[in-house]
């Protein structure tokens, strides 16, 4: 099994630009995997997708 990683971006641009590259770099069953949230993104929406990484949901 692929092990959890976080990688932390400080500027939102750059974290969606490394997310589109990993995911050209993956087999597409695999794509699902790599996920990415930001400040402008309301409260709910990181909280479920943070909760979602620990549990390992998609």
């Amino acid at each position: 099994p692929l092990r959890k990683f976080l990688v932390f971006f400080d500027n939102i641009s750059n974290s969606i630009v490394a997310a589109n590259s990993l995911w050209k770099h993956l087999p597409t069953p695999l794509r699902e995997k790599i996920k990415w949230f930001n400040v402008d993104m309301s409260n709910t929406i990181k909280e479920a997708k943070f909760n979602n990484l620990t549990i390992g949901s998609s």
